[in-house]
């Protein structure tokens, strides 16, 4: 999966990925049936984990190397405080009236901001002011 994530450019790898998350958390909502769950289950769960494989290859083709190890960090992070944060909004709006069709509606929701965001990301290509040996290239070359 990493070498066809690392040919898409923009944010289109990323958004490839969140817009099968969104159609695997989706597919519950739409209809309620046995192999719709399994369904759910092998799209929502197959690809989760993706994500930080496509957004490593964007920050790897946008940044310079001595970059990388900070930003992907960073990324990380941001993803497993996701990962924390969101099944305990799922979880709490689960518990309320809508039961679980509001967590799973939300997490639809929010799956599918992020896929249009990261649809919208353009190719980004390191500037010349952050050369890999710290020099900078004076007025455009």
């Amino acid at each position: 999966m990493g070498p066809l994530l690392a040919r898409l450019r923009g944010g289109r790898g990323p958004a490839a990925v969140m817009a099968v998350l969104t159609v695997g958390a989706l597919l519950p909502l739409l209809w309620r049936s046995t192999p719709t769950t399994f369904a759910s289950a092998v799209l929502f769960g197959g690809s989760f984990l993706t994500v930080v494989a496509a957004v490593t290859a964007v920050a790897r083709r946008s940044l310079h190397p001595r970059h990388w190890t900070p930003a992907i960090a960073t990324l990380t992070v941001a993803f497993a405080l996701g990962q924390c944060a969101g099944p305990v909004l799922a979880g709490l709006l689960s518990d309320g009236p809508a039961g679980l069709r509001a967590g799973l509606t939300v997490s639809v929701a929010i799956l599918a901001a992020g896929t249009l965001l990261a649809l919208v990301q353009t190719e980004r290509r390191p500037t010349p002011q952050n050369q890999p040996d710290g020099s900078a290239v004076p007025n455009g070359g």
